[in-house]
């Protein structure tokens, strides 16, 4: 930094034309960048079971692109009920993007080889006998296609499914699909004396995107907003205010057109990024500000004011960038596509906001602040006197619990429990998430889960042996009181004539055969419902079944089955994915460890920072104990989020420390002093940047940022509570650890 910061202040001029054309070059990619709105993306990997779902997808057609309307409110064998669902399916087939529409309206019963509807029209119906009637009821509910799939046991609520067509993958086409179902639905429901409502993972990922792509520019305005109110409070003056407030918007803008020039689109994990790095590099923004002001205070020009703090804080600057960069791109060591590419964006923003603000921030300052401006770091060098000695009074005390605490809270750490949810991210008001939980009560789950069956060239998909596997799981699954009916081909065939079951294939309509049977490709699927529960429900459903299907395995020679499904997959792989953030968590702490050590020029150094560090993530880990949750995928996150924060400040107070060591015997007091108000405001300004999204509407949003902000205070304590004592109790004499070489950072 000593280099870059004599270049400075030989050369201002230079380093304004590059900021000039780094921000035209960087703002021109910003105009290319664009949105994953794959809603699939998330579960993308090399992972054989995602493999195996893609060719599922192929071969009958996904199982996350079905909008389930629930209808309910009354018995729907009645003239409302059936008015009701002929006017949804009618105006559903209507919608541009809605392939077929499934309800009992489109079932069919066979008189000898005739098919004819299985209920009536309302007006029809109205016009029955009360025996005909019930006969007419009993005909339904014994249909195999019917009970407890379209129509519940109760008689009292119905389900139509609109398949949307395949070829809509990307959330915006399939917002105006949605949106079309879900308006067709309310318009119908209040003309209606009947409630219809819209669910599924379609209608889920459609609000969560919607929310999500609003909420970042929302949140990234407030976030902007804040740093700049927080800037005056802390400055009182509107020069400070553009000197630290400026720069960190900058970043933003070349890591956003970085993204937009390498082609790499933002996904629902990506959207937090803006905010990060505005907010990050906002702390190294006050950090150099501060410096700055102090010595223009003590007499300095602002050039050689802006060039001392690039030479006295940017490499602080710069290594909490490193450290930083490193707790984010670790993230890419996972097996999770989506993981990585947020690992490595995360990364390359935050070295870019360091090049933003160490190149913007001196060239605002040199240009806007005043000779004679004042100092406000005095203001509060009275309250971090008078901590020194309480610290070194109690340092051992104060080391010997936080050791103990972060024992213990490391044991409690390693008791937690992976958990996810479809809906863990939906408002627990919204109608999606209201009528998903309807439909599980009424159907016994709302997610689908496959079990794929193939068999040998030597047979056919109507031998005994296949069949006889095919009831054998069927058995299985009706039997276990976690999953709703199965449901195969051969439950779709008994509601064709007596035939064989080649001419039954060929009677039965195609939409529903070719979603069950690939005869060509000695495939079919046993269908199942499951509900949107929770990892101690799930897991040993999963675990039951796949052990079943072990046992059929080996009692039905040339047949294979196989467990798959959206639900399954992404179930087992965001459990895979927290495995996978837990084991670059790891990774970055060590490397974090041998970057300060080595920059530091001293393993004490590393080994100080491990205790202040880790002491807010197992403190994370104990606040998700205690309120009584699992490690979701947004607290996962947090741990990698807050490692990289954390570790910041902690890099700023060693650096001090080395500087003040080398200058006196006591350098507790003037580090504290020194550094203690740009902690406390950097810790400030980042929980209030992350409290704007504690006004999510998602609840998961609002617990990551509960848990970052509550991560946040601990790391405060630890840097300038548990690192002071530490590094007291560890002191030296200056000429026993300091070379002339590294007595300035």
């Amino acid at each position: 930094m000593r280099a870059y910061a004599h270049f400075f202040h030989a050369h201002p001029r230079w380093v304004a034309a590059f900021v000039v054309v780094a921000l035209g070059v960087f703002g021109v990619g910003l105009t290319r960048l664009a949105f994953d709105d794959e809603p699939r993306g998330i579960l993308r990997s090399d992972a054989p079971e995602f493999a195996l779902l893609e060719e599922v997808w192929r071969d009958f057609g996904a199982d996350d692109n079905e909008a389930l309307v629930v209808l309910d409110g009354g018995p729907v064998l009645s003239v409302d009920g059936l008015r009701a669902l002929e006017r949804l399916v009618r105006d559903l087939r209507g919608i541009d993007g809605v392939e077929r529409v499934s309800s009992i309206a489109s079932l069919v019963e066979f008189r000898g080889l005739v098919p004819r509807p299985l209920v009536p029209a309302a007006e029809a119906f109205g016009a029955l006998t009360e025996a005909e009637r019930d006969a007419l009821a009993e005909r339904v509910a014994a249909h195999p296609l019917v009970a407890g799939r379209l129509v519940s046991g109760d008689g009292e609520t119905a389900l139509i499914v609109a398949h949307i067509a395949p070829d809509v993958v990307e959330v915006e086409d399939l917002t105006l699909v949605v949106d079309a179902i879900r308006s067709t639905v309310e318009r119908i429901s209040a003309e209606s004396p009947r409630r219809a409502r819209v669910t599924g993972i379609p209608s889920v990922r459609v609000e969560l995107y919607r929310t999500t792509r609003f909420e970042q520019i929302l949140f990234f305005s407030l976030a902007s907003l804040l740093c700049t109110a927080i800037a005056w409070w802390l400055f009182r003056d509107w020069r400070s205010v553009v000197v630290a407030a400026v720069p960190p918007f900058f970043g933003a803008v070349f890591a956003g057109g970085a993204f937009g020039w390498l082609g790499w689109r933002i996904d629902l994990l990506g959207t937090v990024i803006p905010m990060l790095v505005t907010v990050i590099g906002f702390t190294d923004a006050v950090h150099l500000t501060i410096h700055a002001r102090h010595e223009i205070g003590a007499g300095r020009t602002p050039l050689a004011a802006a060039a001392d703090a690039i030479r006295r804080v940017g490499k602080a600057c710069f290594l909490t960038s490193l450290t930083t960069a490193i707790g984010f791109g670790s993230l890419a060591l996972g097996q999770i596509e989506v993981i990585n590419r947020f690992g490595l964006m995360s990364a390359l923003a935050m070295g870019l906001a360091f090049v933003a603000v160490l190149s913007g921030l001196p060239v605002l300052a040199a240009l806007l602040l005043r000779p004679g401006q004042r100092d406000t770091r005095r203001s509060s060098e009275l309250l971090f006197a008078r901590l020194v000695p309480w610290i070194e009074r109690r340092a051992a005390w104060i080391v010997g619990v936080g050791a103990l605490l972060v024992l213990g809270l490391g044991a409690v750490a390693t008791t937690l429990e992976t958990e996810n949810h479809l809906l863990e991210a939906t408002p627990k008001d919204s109608p999606t998430f209201t009528a998903l939980r309807d439909l599980e009560e009424a159907f016994g789950g709302a997610l689908p889960m496959y079990v794929l069956v193939e068999w040998d060239e030597s047979l056919a998909w109507s031998d005994e042996s296949v069949r006889a596997a095919v009831r054998d799981v069927s058995a299985f699954l009706d039997a276990d009181s976690d999953t709703g009916r199965a449901f195969s081909v051969f439950d779709a065939l008994r509601a064709a004539p007596p035939v064989s079951p080649e001419t039954a294939l060929e009677l039965v309509p195609e939409a529903i055969t070719g979603r069950l049977v690939r005869p060509d490709l000695g495939r079919l699927l046993v269908a199942a419902l499951v509900p949107d529960a929770g990892r101690d429900v799930m897991l040993p459903l999963f675990q039951r079944v796949e052990a079943e299907l072990d046992r059929l395995d080996a009692a039905h020679p040339g047949v294979t089955l196989r467990l798959t499904g959206t639900d399954v997959v992404a179930r087992t792989h965001i459990h895979a994915m927290i495995a996978d953030l837990a084991t670059s968590l790891g990774f970055a702490t060590l490397v974090i460890f041998l970057a300060i050590s080595w920059a530091f020029g001293s393993f004490r150094y590393g080994l100080a920072s491990l205790l202040p560090n880790v002491f807010p993530l197992v403190v994370i880990a104990g606040v998700i104990r205690v309120s009584g949750r699992s490690l979701e995928m947004s607290s996962a996150v947090v741990f990698s989020v807050l490692l990289g924060l954390a570790v910041d400040d902690t890099i700023h107070f060693l650096s001090r420390w080395r500087d003040e060591r080398a200058r006196t015997d006591a350098p507790l007091r003037p580090t504290l002093i020194h550094v203690g108000k740009a902690i406390t405001w950097t810790t400030i300004v980042l929980s209030a940047g992350l409290g704007v999204t504690l006004t999510s509407s998602v609840p998961t949003t609002r617990w990551f940022a509960t848990l970052c902000i509550v991560g946040l205070v601990a790391a405060w304590f630890g840097d300038l509570i548990l690192l002071p004592a530490l590094m007291y109790l560890g002191r030296r004499r200056p000429r026993e650890l300091v070379s002339t070489s590294e007595q300035t950072p």
